[in-house]
């Protein structure tokens, strides 16, 4: 409770309770566009968890990274469409624009975005590196996908920014949809045909795939 308390500073109450003011999590004055963008979020989201649960869907020794992969595609679809649909993004930089007026550095904060939009490429292009070294073996079966993931993710953030040139490229509207929302709902596509794909996949292809097992399976037919 003393921990709390010291946290809970009457600055830090302020500069949260001015960030609610400004947040419009009511998802009952949602546009059509954006339900649509929740429900693709959230059918990403199932068909990467069906895909998780379906080892069949590639050759048997990859069916333990197989399984890591898809849920982490799962937890991040299922969470961002919640984000979505509450706008819990905007309750972020809210507060954080709280907090450069509270600071007394708001002027300044062209600069700091872009710094943060430089270190958070920086650090999901690692990421996305890392990840693709440890899961190299799913890119014939997860290819699409966990690009789809990583740019999603590098989406998100970059969106959360809110620089103002990047806003204006978003904001841009072709046939009365902004780029914004064809690129996420095409990141989005991304997923979802890779999901459907293996869920696709008959499980006798998939260990036909495996040649360890199929010797395994000749030899225990003689």
């Amino acid at each position: 409770m003393d921990l709390l308390n010291s946290f809970w500073t009457p600055e830090v109450r302020t500069i949260v309770l001015c960030g609610y003011n400004y947040w419009h999590g009511d998802a009952s004055v949602m546009s059509l566009q954006s339900w649509i963008g929740v429900g693709l979020y959230h059918l990403a989201g199932l068909l990467a968890f069906f895909t998780w649960r379906r080892r069949e869907s590639v050759p048997y020794r990859y069916g333990r990274l197989h399984r890591k992969f898809w849920l982490l595609a799962a937890l991040t679809f299922f969470v961002l469409g919640l984000n979505k649909q509450f706008d819990l993004l905007e309750l972020v930089t809210a507060t954080a624009r709280c907090h450069t007026q509270h600071g007394g550095y708001y002027l300044d904060r062209r600069e700091y975005q872009r710094e943060f939009i430089a270190v958070a490429v920086g650090l999901f292009g690692a990421v996305f590196a890392i990840a693709a070294i440890r899961f190299r073996k799913l890119w014939p079966f997860a290819g699409l996908a966990m690009i789809g993931v990583a740019l999603v993710w590098v989406f998100t953030a970059v969106r959360t920014i809110s620089l103002h040139q990047i806003d204006a490229v978003l904001g841009y509207r072709i046939g009365g949809v902004s780029i914004n929302a064809m690129a996420e709902v095409a990141i989005i596509l991304m997923v979802i045909a890779n999901a459907v794909r293996l869920l696709r996949v008959p499980a006798r292809r998939a260990i036909a795939l495996d040649s360890d097992i199929e010797i395994e399976l000749s030899k225990n037919s003689f």
